[in-house]
């Protein structure tokens, strides 16, 4: 038989004592409950204060710029056009801290043009040329036969313009008279960068097609050098890399008036790079860049401006280029025209020759008739240009906490080619 557990206070007594007890108990841990809700209490506002301590260093970090005057000096810019042409797609301004209340306005007289270049002139444009070799059209190989005509040539350089890494660079035959025909390259971009011709030989056919001079400059300058064209391996044979039908053994360059020797047909970019950074007080070093998520590789060297080619090499690796020159032209005609002094015109004579207006005086030019000479022109082989209309595009820098307007520091920006 089981026993019950069961405790009833005050069952003999009347008197509940247990509940009696459990009150007494809740009202002793009354003060216990004091004091724990005064300490949550505490604990808040500490964290409150510690809240505020923070914020009032920040403040104070803050507040020590202001001892500068520098700190003052903030300003805004716009730009406002006058044509349809907004002023962002022909330069871009900023505002130092230097600057001072004004607006200016820029005057653009021309705009960035595509780079057109052209050959000499040939009699004919099927007639086979006698040329063989290779140049170097944005950095891509063209094999130049002995067969080729000026049409050849063209289909050849416009066969580089397509596919996902075109030249951007378009070739045309431009017929000036039945005995006139010249091929010219023109860019498919506007800008600076232009187009990238080349020799790739020794044959110096850009140089005999009349698209460059037999001088040349540095293509790509640096602070105290110059750079390579770019390369997609650094350790690939230069003219491997290049496609190049006969790349060049050794052959003897100076940089900075050392020679060095340089083997296209067997050397990298790196192997280069060590030969030239092995001359005494040249450095010279492959970089490598990434454009478009791909990396390239390109020789920098420092130290010397001074740059002597031998066999194209240099002019092949993209150190030099060759720079454009003027071609005096005869035309067959029924008249002579006489210069100032009245002279008959010949090969020799230029535009400069010719013109004898306002630009060089106030004789004119004579016609003499009757003397089957013909009109001379002067062709730069080179940057061609068009006047477009004017563009005037304000500038107003405005202070950040002033209401005034104010004048930025600024350079002139000529966007002509």
């Amino acid at each position: 038989m089981s026993i019950s557990t069961n405790l009833i206070s005050g069952l003999s007594s009347g008197f509940d004592w247990r509940s009696m007890i459990d009150q007494l108990i809740a009202i002793d841990q009354q003060r216990s409950d004091l004091v724990t809700d005064k300490k949550n209490e505490y604990e808040d506002k500490l964290s409150e204060w510690q809240s505020v301590n923070t914020m009032l260093l920040s403040l104070k970090t803050s507040a020590s710029s202001l001892s500068s005057e520098d700190a003052f000096n903030e300003f805004t810019t716009s730009t406002t056009s006058n044509t349809s042409t907004a002023a962002s797609d022909i330069l871009t301004i900023a505002s130092a801290s230097t600057a001072s209340a004004g607006t200016y306005n820029i005057m653009v007289d021309n705009v960035a043009q595509s780079e057109k270049i052209s050959s000499r002139n040939y009699t004919a444009s099927d007639t086979v040329l006698s040329l063989s070799g290779d140049i170097l059209i944005s950095g891509t190989v063209v094999n130049i036969a002995s067969t080729d005509t000026l049409a050849n040539i063209k289909d050849k350089i416009n066969a580089l313009n397509t596919g996902t890494s075109p030249s951007c660079v378009t070739a045309s035959i431009v017929q000036h008279s039945p005995t006139d025909y010249r091929l010219v390259l023109t860019s498919d971009d506007t800008g600076e960068d232009g187009i990238s011709i080349l020799e790739g030989s020794l044959d110096n056919v850009l140089q005999t097609m009349g698209f460059i001079t037999s001088s040349t400059a540095i293509k790509t300058t640096t602070s105290d050098g110059a750079k390579s064209d770019l390369f997609n391996s650094s350790t690939g044979i230069v003219g491997t890399l290049l496609e190049l039908s006969s790349p060049s053994g050794d052959m003897t360059v100076q940089i900075g008036g050392t020679n060095v020797d340089i083997n296209l047909s067997t050397q990298s970019i790196t192997t280069i790079a060590q030969n030239i950074d092995a001359l005494a007080g040249i450095s010279a070093s492959v970089v490598s860049e990434t454009e478009d998520g791909e990396t390239h590789y390109r020789i920098d060297i420092s130290g010397t401006t001074s740059f002597t080619d031998n066999g194209n090499v240099l002019q092949t690796l993209g150190i030099l280029k060759g720079t454009y020159g003027t071609v005096n032209e005869m035309h067959a005609g029924d008249a002579a025209y006489a210069t100032g002094t009245g002279a008959a015109i010949t090969n020799t004579t230029t535009w400069a020759n010719i013109f004898t207006g306002a630009l060089r005086g106030t004789a004119q030019n004579t016609e003499l008739p009757g003397l089957g000479g013909g009109t001379s022109r002067q062709q730069r082989n080179g940057m061609k240009s068009t006047p477009e209309a004017v563009q005037t595009i304000s500038i107003m820098v405005i202070p950040l906490p002033l209401p005034a307007p104010t004048i930025m520091e600024w350079q002139s920006i000529k966007h002509t080619r």
